[in-house]
């Protein structure tokens, strides 16, 4: 046993074994904040929501479970010409929609047109939020198309890959199997590249 005034020697540590122990602890922590990092992004980046909007331009947001712009389609040239001048990405979706109907090159769209669609297809329960929202948004800006007509409504998930294979945006799909039967002679095919005053005419 150990009495008092006894000397015990301890052993230094070896510098090898003191490095290995902080490389392995930085290390560590340098996986778990990857690891972070890409639960974050993959998070971001995937699709929670699909927001088109039809006129005679073509338009189509994607957002994330953020409420952000992860990237936005147009579905003919009409749609082209207008998202190229504008950044959406990383705008929340109400801003990204305010954004194109207030764009320059959509109000000659707007003058002429009597009717705009928006559409929202939600990977969620948030369809109906999003929808009032949106609602509420294009209220706020019927003054820029007086004679316009605003149809808001969401539409099943499921419809979004079967619209994208066709080339076309959830909104005019949904449209089109809402109003099948009744749109005479009209084919699907041009159906989906007609401007939306057209389209409602036959319905």
């Amino acid at each position: 046993g150990w009495a008092v005034g006894d000397v015990v020697k301890l052993g230094k540590k070896s510098p090898v074994r003191s490095i290995r122990f902080w490389v392995a602890h930085v290390a560590g922590i340098v996986l778990m904040l990857l690891t972070i990092q890409f639960g974050i992004s993959h998070y971001c980046g995937q699709p929670a929501t699909y927001i088109s909007l039809d006129v005679n331009p073509s338009i189509e947001i994607t957002v994330n479970r953020l409420d952000k712009v992860i990237s936005a389609a147009a579905y003919n040239e009409h749609g082209a010409r207008i998202i190229e001048e504008l950044d959406l990405e990383g705008k929340t979706y109400s801003t990204a929609v305010l954004a194109l109907i207030e764009s320059e090159s959509m109000q000659p769209y707007l003058e002429d047109a009597p009717y705009v669609m928006v559409a929202i297809s939600s990977n969620g329960n948030r369809a109906a939020e999003l929808t009032a929202t949106l609602y509420r948004l294009a209220q706020q800006v019927e003054a820029l198309c007086d004679d316009a007509q605003y149809h808001c409504n969401s539409v099943e998930w499921d419809l979004v890959e079967e619209a994208h294979k066709l080339g076309t945006t959830v909104g005019r799909l949904a449209l089109f199997e809402q109003f099948e039967g009744e749109t005479g002679t009209i084919s699907l095919e041009e159906f989906l590249n007609s401007p939306l005053s057209l389209i409602m005419e036959f319905l």
